[in-house]
């Protein structure tokens, strides 16, 4: 597993924002179809993943995939994706704001045949000053492993608590990407819910 994050100012003022770059990459014991089929586009392993796990507040999302069309390099089947939802406010300083700053739309489009996720968010409480832009890639690595690697681009102008949101955001998408895939190649592993009990009796994600 590999993470980093880098931070670079435009402009030395704090008021002009802080733009966090943030690239992560972690190993998925699957190809990248079934990576995006049984997890990324599952309901049932969404609901684990943001509820459970991560423990969200609120987590709706609608998945439409479009009619297969027939491009130069075979058939394109894309998949519009609409999220709204809510990290929790857990354990942070300032989390009666905080949470609900963080509170979010993300919408994206998945490309299977180029295993590549482009989305965007915006903020619902404060729209102007979070905004972020991103994509997931899954590769194929062998038969049966893939590389996850996504990549952020956030920037925060939100002064008073922005540092507290910057420390927030950072820690919220670095800990999202790797129970993500964690969560995925045991959902895999298990066939879907079936093996998370013993999952849990015998690690702690959180």
């Amino acid at each position: 597993m590999l993470v980093s994050v880098r931070r670079r100012r435009r402009w030395p003022a704090r008021e002009a924002g802080a733009v966090i770059r943030l690239v992560a990459r972690h190993t998925l014991e699957m190809p990248p179809g079934v990576y995006w089929k049984r997890c990324f586009l599952d309901a049932a392993y969404e609901r684990e993943l943001f509820l459970a796990e991560l423990r969200y507040a609120r987590f709706d999302s609608d998945n439409r995939t479009q009619p297969g069309t027939l491009g130069p390099h075979g058939t394109v089947e894309l998949t519009s994706r609409r999220v709204v939802a809510e990290p929790g406010a857990h354990d942070v300083p300032f989390a009666h704001v905080i949470g609900r700053a963080l509170a979010y739309v993300e919408q994206g489009t998945l490309d299977q045949r180029k295993g590549v996720y482009m989305f965007g968010v915006r903020n619902l409480v404060l729209p102007d000053a979070l905004t972020l832009r991103g994509a997931i890639l899954v590769e194929a690595t062998s038969y049966t492993r893939s590389v996850f690697v996504a990549e952020v681009d956030a920037e925060v102008s939100l002064l008073g608590i922005g540092d507290a949101i910057e420390k927030r955001l950072e820690h919220e998408l670095r800990r999202s990407f790797r129970l993500a895939v964690e969560l995925a190649n045991v959902w895999v592993a298990a066939d879907g819910g079936a093996g998370l009990a013993t999952f849990r009796a015998g690690r702690k994600l959180r």
